[in-house]
């Protein structure tokens, strides 16, 4: 037997020789052939230099040659008064001195040309030789690393059994510094640069637009781009690639909202024009979408949604209207809130003991999802049989004040964002739906908890566009999971939240291949509780908030989570966000704004003039009710002094099946009072009447009651 099964394969002693060697033997051949690489490039450096010899000496030549040309000219000039102009002696003289000029004139122009080409020649194939020994050099470094961790690492190595067997496992991401950036190549001062004008247009300038969305496609416009480019006082830039038929945009980038840049117009309008961010951004690539938030910057954007061209907003129930996705209120918004639920702080049953996954959030379990036991896409996978067996946490509906969120995470219907294990795995996976009846409200993710969100039906708000940035060193299933996780990191710097919303889009994804996507996504599945792991730890204290993103990027190249393009690529977004007018908000001094519960009717919060007192100084509430009845004894400690300035006048309303005069009604008076003083009772039956509720109560800030009661039968006594 042994002999048999010595000769089927390699033996365990072999087999750890045969790993060891690989390693080594690779490593052998980069040396030796960086050493190669190095000789040539000296050799060429040698030759580069006898050709420039032979250059100054056919100069030297020719100047030696023009001045035997000046004398045979005056002996000429002699000839001439002695024998006339038309003496054969002279015209003899002056062709053979011209013959020897011109020649040797053509032999230096010759040997010059030979010489520029040959230089030019040796000058990129030396480059290239140095580029490829950079590379080589870069790829031992990192074989010594994985050497080293080869005979350290405990996790995938091999181990011996009692009978002396090897058994081997796969090795898993360590998430351990590797590598050093050597950050001479970067400026340590705060990050700015000189004020530049906005990005030139393809069209008329944007007039003043404060609501953008932006979108990059390679395909024709569909539904998903026609209705977010019909949407009242929203523009529309469309970041075109080199395969995207632009001759189908000729239409709608007629439309004076809506900004087609194809291909061909960002070579030229942007590309080599000392905009060294636009220069890296690679064609052919998802992250080309960073272009396009550029330009919606530029432009005044206040608010930008970040969209897919397969997710198409879903209309209201008249048929003809597509709500936005959010509503920029101007000027001072600080006693602005958002209705949502968030989790009481109580501990989840069945708690995980992994810290890792103790810091991810799954937002799914909130919202009602017809599939159970469901997740988003770049959700640590190791951490879902724990996730998905506990009991959720408890909820309070309440509201939040709007300038505390960064970003708007909306669901998608019919094929909701996940990944490919899932769609794989599950029946039903990519056929089914969130709850967004007139009760869904939004879940806030936890301040000290991690959600990924995607850049498929996003919204985000000025004060986190500095993190919008996709980044271009990972695959496109990984880029925007990368971004959301990275940025909620500084959103704890800044006192900022990300809420999940109920679905406003449907997702009709084009067929994939789930085994292509399923290798797109390996960082996600072998690296995010890692990720969630170095997020945690990592602090800085540099007060200034675009050098503070800057010192996480470079940990992260360092931990081997993104490369070095990407560093780079981040100092020249936030250097280029400053060009085009962009103000960094500033990191927060004190504690984040906590959510506050509010009274409910049918289940439903509203909001009420404070009832709770706040101490100012210190951000911290210091009398918040446990339930959601309001008590008399509780209106005795109002802080009168938080009474919003423009609370003028409140508006209560009652109705029922009153479309279309309803919708007149509300934008009218939420016009004229604000739409947080809109207090409505509605006991509609009528679908349109219905949705269009929601949306007032959604997005534009109404307090809408849904009631089963007939208002008309209503009994005064």
């Amino acid at each position: 037997m042994e002999a048999i099964t010595n000769n089927r394969g390699l033996g365990s002693g072999s087999r750890r020789a045969f790993i060891i060697a690989v390693p080594i033997a690779i490593l052998l051949f980069f040396q030796f052939y960086g050493l190669a690489l190095t000789k040539e490039r000296d050799d060429l450096s040698e030759e580069k230099a006898a050709l420039r010899a032979k250059l100054e000496q056919a100069q030297d030549q020719v100047m030696g040659l023009t001045n035997e040309m000046r004398k045979l000219n005056r002996h000429l000039l002699a000839v001439s008064s002695e024998h006339g102009d038309h003496s054969k002696e002279k015209e003899a003289l002056r062709a053979e001195a011209h013959h020897k000029v011109m020649t040797l004139t053509a032999q230096m122009n010759n040997m010059t040309d030979n010489l520029l080409k040959v230089t030019k020649e040796r000058d990129e194939f030396a480059m290239e030789a140095q580029s490829q020994l950079t590379t080589l050099m870069e790829k031992m470094s990192n074989l010594n690393v994985q050497m080293d961790q080869m005979k350290i690492s405990k996790e995938g190595s091999t181990k011996q059994n009692e009978n002396g067997a090897f058994g081997a496992t796969g090795s898993r991401f360590s998430g351990i510094k590797t590598r050093t950036f050597d950050r001479r190549d970067l400026s340590t001062t705060p990050i700015k640069g000189a004020k530049i004008h906005p990005l030139s247009s393809p069209g008329e300038t944007p007039n003043a637009c404060h609501q953008w969305a932006v979108v990059t496609t390679i395909n024709p416009p569909n539904d998903s781009i026609n209705y977010v480019g019909k949407m009242r006082n929203w523009c529309l830039v469309i970041v075109g690639d080199t395969i995207t038929p632009d001759e189908e945009y000729r239409t709608i980038s007629n439309q004076e909202n809506v900004f087609y840049l194809s291909a061909a117009f960002q070579k030229d309008a942007y590309m080599g024009k000392g905009l060294p961010f636009v220069d890296r951004l690679p064609f052919k690539s998802f992250a080309r979408k960073n272009l396009g938030y550029l330009f919606a910057i530029s432009h005044g954007a206040k608010v930008i949604f970040d969209f897919d061209d397969d997710n198409v907003l879903l209309q209201l129930e008249d048929g003809e209207t597509t709500p936005p996705p959010f509503r920029h209120f101007p000027g001072d918004v600080s006693h602005l809130t958002v209705l949502l639920k968030y989790t009481s702080g109580k501990e989840e049953k069945g708690k995980a003991g992994n810290s890792s996954c103790d810091l991810a959030f799954n937002p799914y379990t909130y919202m009602n999802p017809s599939l159970l036991n469901t997740w988003p896409r770049g959700f640590p996978i190791e951490c879902l049989r724990d996730n998905l067996s506990r009991m959720r946490a408890e909820t309070v509906k309440g509201d939040l004040v709007l300038s505390s969120i960064g970003v708007f995470q909306s669901l998608c219907n019919v094929d909701p964002d996940n990944d490919s294990i899932l769609r794989m795995t599950r029946i039903d996976s990519t056929n089914f739906y969130f709850d967004r009846s007139i009760s869904a409200l939004p879940i806030m993710v936890p301040f000290t908890s991690y959600s990924p969100y995607n850049a498929q039906a996003t919204t985000h708000l000025y004060s986190a566009f500095w993190g919008l940035y996709l980044p271009i060193t990972v695959p496109g299933r990984v880029t925007d999971i990368w971004r959301s996780y990275i940025t909620q990191r500084i959103f704890k710097d800044l006192n900022l939240y990300v809420l999940y919303t109920p679905p406003i889009v449907n997702h009709l994804r084009s067929a994939h291949d789930y085994v292509s996507d399923f290798v797109a996504e390996t960082d996600l599945y072998t690296k995010t509780t890692k990720l969630l792991d170095y997020l945690n730890r990592w602090s800085s204290n540099d007060p200034h908030l675009a050098q503070r993103i800057l010192d996480l990027w470079i940990g992260l190249y360092e931990h081997e989570f993104i490369e070095l393009a990407d560093v780079i690529a981040v100092k020249e977004w936030l250097e280029i966000l400053s060009m085009v007018g962009y103000e960094f908000p500033e990191v927060a001094g004190h504690l984040p704004l906590l959510p506050q519960a509010q009274p409910l009717i049918n289940d439903q919060p509203f909001r009420v003039f404070p009832y709770f007192d706040i101490d100012v100084t210190r951000g911290k509430v210091t009398n918040l009710p446990n339930t959601g009845q309001l008590t008399m004894s509780q209106f005795q400690h109002v802080s009168w002094r938080l009474r919003p300035p423009n609370a003028i006048v409140k508006i209560i309303m009652m109705t029922m099946n009153e479309w279309p005069l309803v919708k007149s009604w509300i934008f009218f008076h939420g016009e004229v009072v604000g739409f947080h003083n809109l207090y409505i009772l509605d006991s509609s039956t009528d679908p349109r009447c219905l949705s269009f509720m929601r949306y007032a109560r959604d997005i534009l800030g109404a307090n809408v009651i849904f009631a089963d009661i007939n208002l008309n039968e209503i009994a005064y006594g």
